[in-house]
């Protein structure tokens, strides 16, 4: 790659950024469609310092030289990459530019994709409503497009969204819809994967439905490694992590040893994506499995690095359920007064943000407090 890497950077003070972007960029660094630079390398550092060469103004203003759709790329994609890094607050601005340009040009796959990135977003930063907003437009937009395989991942979108703001019967209403539309389309793929499908068993785990997530993040699984992307890998290894914490709480028996596994592949896997935005789920889900399996000190530490991540990134709702997990933590070793101050900071973020899927969650932590 950093033959390539540097090919784009001399070729853009040449003045030749178009050649750059479409000859280099697109055609061999990320190899099209595959984004493998990104999905198979998880080179989102460098990534970013490539692109700074698009820009007159990063990540505001793309070279004039930069025409039509390939100027629009190069917004979105910043978007991207900065969100991927953890820095959302810089993402925005290109993101909004990126599909602005795309609607206004009547690009309805690209302006869906954008309004179903501004979602994902702000329901990162905490802003559930304005991400119920996009995702609902960016479905719309899906819907006037020729493209199907976006108009069932902009719907498993939205169907994330609607669980996280705690509407789940409508969540899960969506998910199967867009399910359903995935099987017309890939009959050899018939239930969603990669990031949807996870989105999906993270509904399905709450329902209960742990040997249902179990096989198919397996499937999902078995896909992202004959694709080399190391985010669902790291995705797929939580939720089959969290079906195997769930299977032996639930049907008894004290072998975490499956779960164990999964959830440092996962961990491990999603530093490997380069994916700082998602990293805090492996974390979060780790330490709930030493809290239970009374590791408090390895729960500790990771809750901490979940906690560094979220609130340096103003990532609200991972920090919501951050604090509600150390008031688990405390309440499991026996600090009542500790689980009552980490509530009350994770009760104020789930109203302030409306990220009601976990009222549930709160009223039981309240319950256990007395």
């Amino acid at each position: 790659m950093g033959p390539l890497f540097a090919a784009v950077l001399h070729g853009c003070r040449a003045g030749r950024h178009q050649d750059a972007l479409r000859e280099v960029y697109v055609a061999r660094i990320h190899r099209g469609s595959e984004w493998y630079a990104i999905k198979q390398l998880g080179a989102f550092g460098a990534d970013l310092s490539c692109l700074t060469g698009f820009f007159e103004r990063p990540w505001l203003e793309p070279v004039t030289a930069i025409t039509g759709r390939y100027g629009r790329f190069a917004l979105n994609h910043a978007g991207s990459v900065l969100q991927a890094l953890a820095r959302l607050r810089e993402a925005g601005a290109p993101l909004r530019a990126g599909f602005e340009q795309d609607n206004s040009a009547e690009d309805w796959t690209n302006a869906a994709i954008g309004a179903a990135n501004l979602s994902g977003l702000l329901l990162t930063l905490g802003d559930t409503a304005g991400a119920l907003d996009y995702a609902r437009q960016s479905v719309e937009l899906a819907d006037r497009s020729s493209d199907p395989f976006q108009c069932v991942g902009i719907r498993a979108e939205l169907a994330g969204v609607l669980l996280q703001r705690g509407d789940v019967s409508d969540a899960e209403k969506t998910f199967r819809e867009a399910e359903r539309m995935q099987e017309e389309i890939e009959r050899e793929s018939p239930i969603l994967y990669s990031l949807w499908g996870f989105q999906f068993c993270d509904l399905l785990l709450d329902l209960g439905a742990y040997a249902d997530v179990a096989g198919r993040a397996t499937r999902g699984l078995r896909l992202a490694i004959q694709h080399g992307d190391l985010l669902s890998m790291g995705l797929d290894h939580i939720s089959l992590g969290r079906a195997a914490l769930m299977r032996v709480q639930e049907e008894g028996g004290a072998d975490f040893g499956e779960a164990e596994s999964q959830l440092h592949q996962a961990v491990d896997g999603l530093r490997a994506a380069g994916m700082q935005d998602r990293l805090p789920r492996g974390f979060l889900a780790r330490a709930e499995l030493y809290r239970v399996t009374k590791d408090f000190p390895k729960a500790r530490h990771d809750l901490d690095e979940a906690m560094k991540i979220a609130t340096r990134s103003e990532m609200k709702l991972f920090e919501a359920d951050a604090h509600l997990e150390y008031a688990r933590l405390h309440l499991a070793m026996g600090d009542k007064d500790q689980g009552r101050a980490s509530l009350a900071a994770g009760r104020k973020l789930v109203e302030d943000t409306g990220y009601h899927r976990r009222d549930g969650a709160v009223k039981k932590i309240e319950e256990q407090l007395g």
